[in-house]
């Protein structure tokens, strides 16, 4: 575990602060999550400590073939006697070797599909649900389709978002590889269309899908909620607190109480000016939780009242990503 990450102590201790105590859902990412050998027991305070928590998710990179099944295993087995709700999701961005390239790891491919079999195995004696997430750049981009293949074939469910370059992230030497040029996203919202048609009833993805869509060749802002903008927040692996993925560290909660942090005027200030009024309206949906497709349930039964009629080809230039 590296120096400055908090210790369990830490974070029973940050928990117990009333600015967590109505948090239902919880995402752990990192980073690799799993490098924590410590994190079943993370789960077992998150449970502890959050009174309202219904949902736990796991995001992973699934190269660990050995550490990431044991942990999930473990953790699957602490949410099913908890009446948590759990699930993991599993990186993978291409087929064969040319994950390999992606993710600059040898045989990637060949550990995370050993990793995703194995959690299948996992998932026939403990409730989770398992997924991949395709993180589409423009390294990618043109095997995508391969990849909804890819995910039939497997029956694996898989969500694909849009790279981000963020600092956070520790990717702003990467924006080259990452960030879709201008020549590509003609491609790009035709695939989004594409998956917008799906016709599954549950699929909540295909209203993302064409939200995304249409923010690129319309230039238009979000319309689709976000559960940072609904009173989401981060807390970092060093105590860090975040209003959310493109803001900065608004202040440790090492040092004060998370209330004092989330509610001190300055900070709301910027929450409002910066995040809510600049940046929201430009954010891509890269997610579709439980609360945010609550609060557009309506926006979706429409999306599939007129789904026939709103996948047309794009021939237009897009005018934005």
């Amino acid at each position: 575990m590296p120096e400055n990450d908090l210790s369990l102590m830490e974070i029973e201790k940050i928990l117990e602060d009333s600015l967590f105590s109505k948090l239902v859902y919880v995402n752990l990412n990192g980073g690799e999550p799993t490098l924590r050998l410590d994190l079943p027991e993370i789960v077992t305070i998150l449970i502890a400590k959050l009174p309202k928590l219904k949902t736990i998710t796991l995001n992973s990179n699934g190269l660990d073939t050995n550490r990431v099944p044991l942990i999930t295993e473990k953790i699957s087995s602490i949410c099913k006697k908890n009446n948590i709700r759990f699930s993991i999701s599993i990186s993978l961005h291409n087929t064969h070797q040319e994950n390999d390239k992606i993710s600059g790891v040898k045989e990637s491919y060949v550990r995370i599909t050993e990793t995703l079999d194995t959690l299948k195995e996992i998932q026939k004696n403990n409730r989770f649900y398992l997924a991949v997430n395709c993180v589409i750049t423009n390294l990618n981009l043109y095997n995508a389709y391969e990849m909804i293949k890819w995910s039939e074939n497997h029956e694996i469910p898989i969500n694909f978002t849009l790279g981000e370059v963020r600092q956070r992230f520790n990717n702003l030497d990467m924006k080259d590889i990452i960030l879709i040029e201008n020549s590509q996203k003609i491609f790009l919202v035709n695939f989004f269309l594409k998956l917008s048609q799906d016709l599954s009833l549950l699929n909540q993805h295909t209203l993302r899908y064409r939200e995304i869509a249409e923010m690129i060749t319309l230039g238009r802002p979000r319309r689709l909620s976000c559960h940072y903008a609904m009173g989401g927040l981060i807390l970092g692996s060093d105590g860090l607190l975040y209003y959310c993925k493109k803001g900065k560290g608004i202040g440790s909660c090492r040092d004060r109480s998370a209330y004092e942090v989330y509610y001190n005027p300055d900070n709301l200030r910027y929450r409002r000016k910066k995040i809510l009024d600049m940046l929201c309206p430009s954010c891509i949906p890269n997610t579709f939780i439980k609360q945010e497709f609550e609060k557009d349930i309506f926006k979706y039964l429409l999306h599939i009242i007129h789904r026939g009629i709103r996948g047309k080809q794009i021939d237009g230039t897009p005018k934005c990503l």
